[in-house]
């Protein structure tokens, strides 16, 4: 039997074909986007956390089952009847003298979504059905249940009467290959290269405004990357045909949006005249008090972004380093400030860090981050996003009123932006629980980071070896590692410090102890002052003399069996091809007795049947 055609180039439809081409041509072989849709999910035996289902193609379908792996998702309801996935790999097996397949890896494009098409039992494990699969008329396509031409721009749900799809509008399932946007970039990014399970190759992406406001990002891979880089400028307005609609798998993206548009060998993209008012981008200014006042969730996998105006005050030197990767990047850092006279550092990044130097970018410069990442560690600094200064934001009224706060600027009124303390609200667990539940393990959750959660416990174990010592000489309030050559301490950027913004900080490993189980954690930094009740620039100076050995260990035994409270990290890491779960130290303080009172009488009652009420 031939091998079916599989219409994966249509936009808005399913990978049709694909179901009999596994079962009755035993191709092992997916099509590219071998989009699917799962039916009538149901768990295979009860409390087995073993699921099955139905795919199909909108051709055919097939009993499945799946992965151990995605358990967690198909219990959550991330995985649900209607979810449409895109298959990586599978295996056939033989069931009940059928066919089934079993779903390695795919990656969930669209979690709920309505039944495409009709789909129908597959025809080649019915007997007498070859006959009648002549007959049977292929699947139309999602949003058209009739065999007439579709309209000039159709989806799913709307119609359209002008020429151009709104961004809101689009999404793999509902869309027409003619279909062709109207749009303003907004953002540019330099062409990188990637390399990925031994292939390599290059991309560059843009940000794009339509008429409503909305955003999204475009990306262009290997040969329609050289094509389009040169043909596309900031602030250009263009019409955009024949592209694919893809689920935007990164998680720390600066839009609403669920998708993005990746650009193919026939993409048209033609530049228009709309005027300065078309699509104009509509800034959310953030002052940097309010940014320093923000209580940002760094738990989470989802990073924070903000539009700031800012003056400059100072411009860093321009510097090179390499990535733990071996990637080479360049960078430059800035100090800013705003009229509520609180500072922040700002990275520029790659062509922009090459460009603004410290005689072009002077102090006293009104600059525009878009789109800039808040990072929390070491304090509140921003870096990346879309740059601007100069005429291109003159026009803004927060441009005059920065000038005019400049002119009479006082130094000696600012602030400098402070360390976030985080607002732990964890679950309090034990070590046995911790095992039993497998916190840690990604077990299928994308872009996981880590599982959270609080011990009662206390110190048990401290190791001194003085080879490898418990700390390391830190520069800065962002507390980056430096080491010292020639008399200069620089950090692996390159940037130097003085001698009086150098100081110790802890990199300590304990074992850390409950009425179950210990675990090793690495605390870190003020962490380590609180478990060791220590300053670390206190416990440097044990270090020194011949009884050092006598001095540190008497330190570590004083910090044994402390009570302590500690919110642990939890997350994969991999050594030696052999992965293992690190535990880091979040915050740490001493237990409350009469908190944890408290929970535990709160716990009883929940579980007793008579109530009893505290003295």
């Amino acid at each position: 039997m031939a091998a079916e055609d599989m219409d994966v180039e249509d936009q808005g439809s399913l990978a049709r074909g694909t179901i009999s081409n596994i079962i009755v041509n035993k191709q092992k072989d997916l099509p590219a986007e071998c989009y699917l849709q799962v039916l009538d999910v149901k768990e295979a035996q009860p409390n087995t956390n073993k699921y099955s289902a139905r795919i199909h193609d909108e051709r055919h379908y097939v009993e499945c089952f799946f992965n151990s792996k995605f358990s967690p998702a198909l219990k959550s309801g991330e995985i649900q009847s209607g979810s449409i996935i895109e298959l990586k790999s599978f295996n056939l097996m033989d069931r009940n003298n059928k066919k089934t397949i079993m779903l390695l890896d795919f990656d969930v494009i669209q979690s709920e979504c309505e039944t495409l098409g009709d789909a129908v039992t597959d025809i080649y494990l019915v007997p007498g059905a070859k006959r009648a699969a002549q007959a049977t008329q292929l699947a139309p396509k999602f949003g058209n249940n009739n065999t007439r031409k579709p309209a000039a721009v159709t989806t799913a749900r709307n119609t359209y009467r002008g020429n151009y799809v709104p961004l809101n509008a689009l999404n793999p399932f509902n869309g027409n290959p003619s279909a062709c946007i109207k749009v303003r970039v907004s953002a540019k990014n330099a062409m990188r290269t990637w390399n990925k399970n031994g292939k390599e190759g290059k991309l560059f992406s843009f940000d794009i405004i339509d008429a409503a406001g909305d955003e999204m990002k475009v990306t262009a891979f290997g040969e329609e990357c050289e094509k389009f880089m040169p043909e596309i400028h900031v602030d250009n307005v263009y019409t955009i045909k024949n592209f694919y609609i893809k689920h935007d798998k990164y998680v720390q993206k600066r839009y609403k949006t669920d998708y993005a548009i990746t650009l193919k060998r026939n993409t048209e993209i033609s530049a228009v005249n709309a005027g300065d008012n078309f699509a104009q981008k509509q800034y959310e200014f953030k002052t940097i008090q309010t940014i320093n006042e923000l209580q940002i969730d760094d738990t989470s996998n989802q990073k924070t972004y903000v539009d700031v105006i800012a003056i400059v005050r100072n411009v860093g030197e321009f510097t090179t380093f390499m990535s733990r990767k071996q990637k080479e990047f360049t960078k430059r850092e800035l100090t800013l400030v705003d009229t509520t006279n609180f500072e922040i550092q700002a990275t520029l990044w790659g062509k922009d860090a090459e460009t603004y130097t410290e005689d072009k970018l002077l102090a006293g410069s009104v600059v525009l981050f878009t789109g800039s990442g808040v990072s929390t560690f070491g304090g509140k600094s921003l870096s990346g996003g879309t740059f601007k200064t100069g005429q291109s934001i003159e026009h803004l009224p927060e441009y005059g009123a920065l000038l005019e706060f400049w002119s009479s600027f006082d130094s000696n009124a600012v602030q400098k932006i402070q360390t976030q303390k985080r607002s732990y609200t964890n679950e309090l667990t034990t070590w046995k629980g911790v095992d039993a539940e497998n916190k840690g393990y990604a077990n299928g959750r994308d872009n996981f980071k880590g599982d959270y959660f609080d011990i009662n416990g206390c110190v048990s174990f401290l190791s001194f070896r003085p080879e490898k010592q418990n700390f390391y000489m830190a520069g800065g309030d962002r507390g980056k590692k430096v080491s010292q050559e020639n008399g200069v301490w620089t950090d692996n950027t390159g940037t130097e410090y003085e001698q009086g913004l150098i100081s110790p900080r802890y990199a300590i490993r304990a074992k850390f102890s409950d009425s179950t189980g210990a675990q090793y954690v690495q605390f870190f930094g003020d962490k380590g002052d609180i478990m060791m009740n220590l300053s670390c620039k206190d416990y440097k100076t044990l270090h020194e003399g011949d009884d050092q050995d006598e001095k540190v260990n008497k330190a570590h035994r004083e910090a044994y069996f402390r009570p302590l409270t500690v919110s642990v990290k939890a997350s994969e890491d991999n050594w030696n091809g052999e992965t293992r779960i690190r535990y880091t130290c979040q915050d740490i303080k001493e237990m409350d007795y009469l908190a944890d009172a408290k929970r535990l009488y709160a716990h009883l009652s929940s579980i007793s049947q008579v109530t009893v009420k505290p003295e």
